[in-house]
């Protein structure tokens, strides 16, 4: 093999490692970057629907999306986001737009009634309610008691009333209730392990919303009455 083409070789090996390289790093920075850029898509998605303060452009919100439900808004923890009901593997790793990402989008539990009529809905996430273990501190929670979930129909205030660090969402949810003193019996489970404390009043014939986060760290349930 001559000189030149020795020195050919060499040079292409070198450009082909250089590309590598580069395509690492790129990689690397836009991986980096993906979290706040999947941010960015739900901070344009709710400047686009709110038509108010606590109102919201559920037409819009149909077409890009038939499995919308609701839309929960907490302008102090950063909580501003679609709920949607349907394939919950599905959502637990795609947007709201159908994009395949690990934030995901917010979902209603498959064995709850989409319109919040229950006894519990249950809506559960993991980025976007990080926000929500703050409320392990009181002062959080005394500051920000209440959130407000808008539905196609009803824009409701959701009292909060209790959190819970668990290691598991299953071991602080419960759904099902046999009669109002089994009920009752859970609300009072909830206040007594509840991480901080709340003069909330919750009766026989109130519906709960609560919010389940998974996170790296375990799990939090935060519960509140609907107003």
């Amino acid at each position: 093999m001559t000189d030149s083409k020795k020195k050919v070789i060499v040079i292409t090996a070198m450009v082909i490692l250089a590309v590598n390289i580069i395509g690492a790093a790129l990689l690397i920075l836009l991986d980096g970057k993906q979290p706040e850029m999947n941010e960015e898509f739900y901070r344009e998605l709710a400047a686009q629907v709110h038509t108010g303060s606590s109102s919201v452009d559920f037409d819009m919100l149909g077409r890009q999306n038939p499995d919308i439900r609701a839309w929960i808004i907490s302008e102090g923890t950063g909580i501003d986001y679609p709920v949607v009901q349907g394939d919950s593997k599905y959502y637990r790793s795609h947007l709201f737009s159908g994009e395949k990402d690990e934030l995901g989008c917010l979902y209603i539990d498959d064995s709850c009634s989409s319109d919040f009529t229950d006894k519990n809905t249950v809506i559960y996430g993991s980025k976007q309610l990080e926000s929500v273990y703050k409320y392990a501190r009181q002062d959080y929670y005394d500051l920000l008691p209440s959130m407000t979930i808008c539905t196609p129909t009803t824009a409701y205030t959701l009292v909060l009333f209790a959190g819970l660090k668990t290691e598991s969402t299953a071991d602080a949810v419960k759904t099902d209730f046999v009669g109002d003193a089994e009920f009752t019996d859970y609300v009072l489970w909830l206040k007594d392990n509840s991480v901080f404390q709340s003069s909330v009043s919750v009766s026989e014939s109130d519906r709960l919303v609560t919010l389940c986060a998974d996170g790296e760290d375990g799990a939090f349930v935060l519960v509140g009455k609907l107003a």
